[in-house]
């Protein structure tokens, strides 16, 4: 395992790491696309990927996420066959937006990429959301080489994204198949996150309200 500590901003080398350690609160950048195969660890800091990639192999855990210690960027897991499931602890600025997908069966092996962007899609007024009552912010997820069934999705948000006094209670998923966005069985949902339920691809996924005006 490798730990980047200290005071001042760190570069994190375009490694393969065993483990990977961040305890730096002025926070570490990626230096180049690099691979954890073991546990990367958040002691304190946000590990930002700027254009490059934070690559997790099959077998690597992710522990101590949460707000300020997280990835900033594009975050990829490889997943093995069978039943899987992962959490991505990523987010932006100071935001931890995570998001969890579980796949009922994954039949051949690949990776899975997630983001998280602030501020709404740019394709947001032809989702079927109400652009007034929604989640700022939408989710990015880029399969490469996965064959699946189905899988479920929880989108996890902050008060704060909530805009103009949506009912979380009332939010619906809806999903960017270029140029077209689909509708989504919607699962549990809680004040700060929003599940989709039986999804068989991925792509942009945006949640707020449902457009009244809009047929599901």
């Amino acid at each position: 395992t490798v730990e980047y500590i200290g005071g001042a901003a760190q570069t994190v080398s375009p490694l393969t790491y065993g483990g990977l350690k961040i305890s730096n609160p002025s926070g570490v950048t990626l230096g180049g696309n690099a691979t954890v195969n073991g546990a990367l660890t958040f002691s304190s800091g946000v590990l930002a990927t700027g254009p490059d990639t934070l690559k997790l192999g099959s077998s690597a855990t992710i522990t101590g996420a949460g707000p300020g210690q997280y990835v900033s960027g594009n975050l990829e897991r490889t997943f093995p066959t069978g039943a899987q499931s992962f959490t991505f602890d990523i987010g932006e600025g100071s935001n931890f937006t995570q998001v969890s997908v579980a796949f009922a069966n994954i039949t051949t092996g690949g990776n899975l990429t997630a983001t998280s962007t602030p501020g709404q899609h740019p394709s947001i007024s032809g989702s079927g959301i109400n652009s007034a009552k929604d989640v700022n912010r939408y989710w990015t997820l880029t399969n490469s080489g996965m064959i699946f069934t189905t899988y479920s999705i929880t989108f996890t948000f902050l008060p704060g994204d909530v805009i103009g006094g949506a009912n979380t209670g009332n939010f619906v998923v809806r999903k960017f198949n270029s140029p077209v966005w689909a509708t989504t069985t919607i699962g549990t949902k809680t004040a700060t996150s929003t599940q989709a339920t039986g999804l068989t691809s991925f792509s942009d996924f945006a949640v707020g309200e449902q457009r009244l005006d809009h047929l599901v």
